[in-house]
């Protein structure tokens, strides 16, 4: 009987716990569902907002996450088709990640919907100088100073445009002009530091790019830049050391494998180049330059084989470098003593570069 009772009073407890677990699911339930039932105010709603996705994309890109910033851009803009600041933002990432028509796509919706905004122009300006469209990126910069004349931005890309004019003086002085009116600019300074790159003063331009660099440190570009300048200095554990940070940073980023097995190309190193080129064109199936790269790796290796293909890729993705149609030709024949197939792509080379004189001297080889 002592046993039957104790019986009773466990299943009776039992029961109790079980209320009171129900009782408590109810309470975390009203709380955090319907807080107005326990007299509380109901959290507040979290309104998704273009500006809020601008505000994300500036924030990812000062990290030097390049793509994810763009998706919130294009974000903002499905949100608010007409807000320029972020077609223009978005349009400069593009044309950073060499996606020059999709980019300049972007920046002129930007400015046909801001046409008095000077960032709006500024960011057209620089898409279109990446495009090749080199007057109207003078125009455009010219338009963003014309609406902000203390706007230090719009004066960097009209440098980078008329140095890419070959205007020297005008680059230089509006470089300059950048860097006075906000040295605190990554823009300011990566555009002086252009404009001394292509007037061949190598050393400014290293210290320029630097001070970028220092700026924006997770920006994997900088570094690109910073390296093909030692690059050409001949400094090439300098530059393998920029490509590092820069790889670390920005991996998917087919620029530094590109540039890398240009570093190896120079040293002689053809199958750590190739192996380079080959990574760049994984990231990217349509970077023409690194296939023609690839090819001239293969070139140099007598692979006339593996060489063709790339050089074919090269032209099919739009490169309009010389060297790639003649060192075509001459892959031909060195494999086969094609001059028929040989021929057209020295032509073409000439029609690029009247200059290119191993394009003459395939022409005159199957003349013979």
């Amino acid at each position: 009987m002592y046993i039957e009772q104790e019986k009773k009073r466990g299943r009776f407890l039992a029961w109790i716990l079980l209320l009171l677990i129900i009782v408590a699911a109810l309470a975390v339930y009203a709380i955090v569902e319907r807080p107005e039932l326990v007299g509380q105010e109901p959290p507040a709603a979290t309104v998704e907002t273009a500006e809020g996705h601008v505000d994300r994309g500036d924030a990812l890109f000062d990290d030097g996450k390049i793509d994810e910033a763009m998706a919130e851009y294009q974000r903002a803009t499905e949100l608010d088709s007409d807000h320029a600041i972020a077609y223009a933002r978005w349009g400069r990432l593009l044309t950073l990640r060499r996606r020059y028509s999709d980019g300049l796509e972007k920046t002129t919706r930007a400015v046909a919907l801001a046409p008095e905004n000077a960032e709006a122009h500024a960011l057209h300006a620089m898409a279109l100088d990446w495009n090749g469209q080199y007057d109207e990126a003078v125009a455009s910069a010219l338009r963003a100073i014309e609406l902000d004349s203390e706007y230090a931005e719009g004066y960097a890309y009209l440098a980078e445009a008329y140095a890419d004019k070959d205007r020297w003086n005008e680059a230089l002085e509006s470089a300059k002009t950048a860097v006075r009116l906000d040295g605190s600019s990554w823009v300011t300074h990566l555009n002086l530091g252009y404009v001394y790159e292509k007037m061949g003063n190598y050393s400014q331009a290293v210290a320029e790019y630097a001070e970028a660099g220092l700026l924006e440190p997770n920006l994997s570009y900088l570094y690109i830049r910073l390296a093909r300048t030692y690059r050409i200095l001949g400094k090439y554990e300098l530059a393998i050391a920029q490509l590092e940070l820069a790889e670390n940073l920005d991996p998917r980023n087919p620029e530094v494998y590109d540039t890398l097995g240009q570093v190896y190309l120079d040293q002689g190193e053809f199958e750590r180049a190739a192996d380079r080129f080959r990574k760049a064109a994984e990231e990217d199936p349509e970077y023409a330059a690194a296939y023609g790269h690839l090819g001239i790796a293969y070139f140099r290796l007598m692979r006339w084989e593996d060489a063709i293909p790339n050089f074919l890729s090269a032209i099919e993705y739009g490169t309009q470098a010389p060297e790639y149609y003649y060192a075509l030709g001459w892959s031909y024949i060195n494999l086969a003593e094609d001059c028929e197939q040989a021929v057209p792509y020295f032509e073409t080379a000439l029609q690029l570069d009247v200059w290119a004189q191993p394009a003459w001297d395939g022409l005159d080889y199957c003349e013979q």
